[in-house]
């Protein structure tokens, strides 16, 4: 890093930001701040003129003040940190602006924004959140083994990794192919199709609620997704992570359920969830009906990772500001996704 980054780096911005401090709220006038760049000579001209971009869009919705963690959102230059942030905000929304204060014209200079409230603060877009990364390029690595080994993409399970990871319904005591399944695919749109969606749901929700949380959802609805084949369709080959996938697309949607009141966008979230998954059910129905494959991807993976992800979803992702309602909601769908798959596991069991 050079000395130039190094001088203007966080701990340059904090001693500005703390020159301009007025109360104890660990907040600063927006304006005082920005008279405060102007006049330092060693601040880049392209430093004062984001804050004053900044200004001159939120001083017409009364926000005159700002917190040092906004100052540095705003004053961040690094271009791959701000557009992962862009891409989280888009599939995650931010939650509204909240103003506190008394309310009047006159009292407009004294009121107090919250902006992109406490569901914001809980981003953490850089460093990356590796998860969904990290398995996604481990599928891709069976899939390209599978290939090299057989590359016949039509049939299912005769590549080495299938051969020794995919669910297969004769080999039910070989308990780990109910989860490892999902590192198996047939054929490139098989294989691309899950990964891009993953990546693209699964990479802001981690953003959000940390890796952990995601992958807690993600294997749980493949489990999910194996067992409920087991029992409807016993004689599938299990291949691919569409359980898991839609296990994570419903946990945006649960996301959205705990959190509807903190987002300026719950609506447009949901949106996009029903979008990618409309997305996500045509190509599978293309992959089933045009290429004939010997066996097929069980629908009732998908339906089982979709209820799994949304239950589990309720009670893994973090709730902002939970009320006692969502509570209740919370312990409704833990009770429900343990009974619910207990029953599958007898059944899986004695079936």
């Amino acid at each position: 890093m050079s000395k130039n980054q190094n001088k203007h780096g966080e701990q340059y911005l904090r001693a500005l930001f703390r020159k301009c401090e007025t109360d104890e709220g660990g907040t600063v006038y927006i304006e005082t701040l920005l008279n405060e760049l102007q006049r330092d000579e060693e601040v880049p001209p392209r430093m004062v003129k984001k804050l004053a971009i900044y200004f001159n869009s939120h001083s017409s919705t009364g926000e005159n003040k700002i917190s040092f963690r906004q100052f540095i959102r705003i004053m961040d230059t690094n271009v791959i940190r701000n557009h992962l942030n862009r891409f989280v905000k888009l599939i995650v929304p931010p939650r509204k602006r909240t103003f506190y204060g008394p309310v009047g014209r006159r009292a407009r200079s004294s009121l107090s924004v919250e902006t992109d409230g406490a569901y914001d603060d809980e981003y953490c877009f850089w460093p990356p959140q590796m998860g969904m990364i990290l398995i996604t390029i481990t599928q891709v690595i069976f899939f390209i083994i599978d290939e090299t080994t057989d590359s016949d993409d039509l049939k299912i399970g005769t590549g080495k990794m299938a051969e020794w990871f995919i669910y297969d319904p004769l080999k039910k005591k070989e308990v780990w192919r109910f989860l490892t399944y999902m590192f198996v695919h047939v054929g490139y749109a098989h294989i691309i199709m899950n990964a891009v969606v993953q990546l693209i749901v699964g990479f802001p929700l981690e953003s959000v609620h940390k890796w952990w949380r995601v992958l807690i959802i993600y294997f749980l609805g493949v489990i999910a997704g194996s067992l409920l084949t087991s029992v409807l369709d016993p004689n599938v080959h299990l291949a691919g992570a569409s359980g898991g996938v839609y296990a994570i697309i419903t946990a945006h949607i649960a996301a959205v359920i705990m959190n509807f009141k903190d987002m300026s966008y719950g609506f447009i979230h949901l949106g996009i969830m029903l979008t990618v998954i409309t997305v996500d059910v045509g190509s599978v129905i293309y992959n089933r009906y045009t290429k004939q494959l010997d066996q097929t991807v069980g629908y009732a993976a998908h339906f089982a990772g979709a209820l799994a992800g949304l239950l589990v979803g309720i009670w893994v992702v973090r709730n902002v500001d939970p009320t006692t309602k969502e509570k209740y909601l919370w312990w409704s769908a833990l009770v429900i996704y343990v009974i619910l798959m207990a029953v599958l596991i007898v059944l899986t069991i004695l079936l």
